[in-house]
């Protein structure tokens, strides 16, 4: 099932073990995830963190790069995604 997630400065979700993140994108100058995701199987929490640039990068899975605000604000997105 695909899911769509509006992203704070940071996020966190539970998605099955095995999802896929489809794509990253501004949608009416807000930034939001699809994910592929079945809620049958094992879940796992995914954090994702924004952050701007020239500030310190939170580490992490590099998901994309956004712009909002007609190209002036630019967020860089990062995933960790939990082992327990």
């Amino acid at each position: 099932m695909i899911y769509k997630y509006t992203l704070d400065t940071v996020t966190k979700l539970e998605v099955s073990k095995y999802h896929q993140i489809l794509s990253l994108q501004a949608q009416f100058n807000q930034p939001v995830i699809w994910i592929d995701s079945d809620p049958r199987q094992e879940q796992t929490t995914i954090t994702i963190t924004a952050a701007q640039t020239g500030s310190e990068s939170p580490g992490g899975i590099y998901l994309g790069t956004i712009q909002l605000d007609d190209d002036t604000y630019v967020l860089h997105f990062y995933a960790k995604i939990s082992t327990a």
